[in-house]
Formats: structure tokens, sequence, C-alpha cells
């Protein structure tokens, strides 16, 4: 349903591709969680790769700014990506997302949640409970209320960490 953990080194990831230093430091930028080196490295790196070595150069950036809590970076992703003519896809959205709702950013994750979701892109209940948590955090009841309200009419079944956030909210 949602976008799982990948990684530079995730068996199949790299086909027939022999990692270079450039690689392997972006991994060891993602354990670090340094979103903003990850996405420099990435601007260095990423026009001379071929996909599908590309897109998950991609996905581990943006997971490593998810991890971060680093919204400004995972929409600078998203913008490199599609500056670059690549298809923003659900694990992409479904990152950037994330790091905006976990990183306190909610006007973004919200822009993002309707983008994805315009692109063709369906959301979960994983998307609508990160944005939830960020209501919370930000103490907006009436919002989360309204993106409960969204969930349901979308006919995506909310779970009991989605009604925990609400009522924190």
């Amino acid at each position: 349903q949602h976008a799982s953990y990948v990684s530079l080194s995730t068996p199949g990831a790299l086909p027939s591709f022999k990692k270079d230093s450039r690689l392997l430091q972006l991994e060891a930028l993602q354990h670090q969680r340094n979103a903003v080196e990850s996405l420099a490295l990435l601007r260095n790196i990423e026009p001379g790769l071929r996909q599908p070595l590309r897109r998950v150069v991609f996905h581990t950036v943006l997971y490593t700014c998810r991890e971060a809590l680093d919204a400004p970076s995972a929409l600078a992703v998203l913008e490199l990506m599609k500056e670059r003519g690549d298809k923003v896809d659900a694990r992409s959205y479904s990152a950037a997302v994330r790091a905006c709702a976990r990183g306190g950013d909610l006007i973004n994750a919200e822009r993002l949640l309707n983008e994805m979701k315009a692109a063709g892109c369906r959301a979960f209940v994983t998307h609508y409970t990160e944005i939830i948590a960020a209501c919370r955090w930000k103490r907006d009841g009436r919002k989360a209320l309204a993106f409960l309200e969204t969930m349901l009419a979308e006919g995506v079944v909310p779970d009991q960490r989605v009604y925990a956030e609400v009522l924190g909210a």
C-alpha cells in the first residue's frame, strides 16, 4: 500500500551497476539523516545517472528528507525530478508528504496530497494519518476533522490511530 524503505544496498535495486564513492556517500548520508548534504550530492550526481538507478537515488534522498523531517529539501527533490522530466510517482509523493507533515509544514503536506491525487495516485490511510498528526501538533482540530471527513468521502477507511490523532487535536 505505501512506500517501503529502499536503500542503495537493497538487493536488486542497482542491476548490473557497480557503486561508486558518491553513491556510497549518499547511502552514508541517508543513515545520518542528513537531508541537506544528500540533496547537494544528488544535484551533483543525478544528471549522469540512467533509469532505474536515477529513480532509486531520488527515492533514497526523499526517504532521507522524510527521516530528517526536512520538508524544504523534500520539496526541492520533487522539483528537481520535475525539472529533469522524471515522473513523480506515488512513492515520491508519499515520502514528501510525510516529510512535510512530520516537519510541521501542514500547508505543503496538504498541497502535495492534493497534487498526488490529481496525478492519479491513490491516497492511503497512512498519508492522512501523517497529516492529521500534524494537525494535532498544530492544535488544529477543525482541520484534522476536515481531513477525516475527506478520508471518509474518498472511501479511505480510518484506523484507530487516525481517530486518536483527531481526538488529540
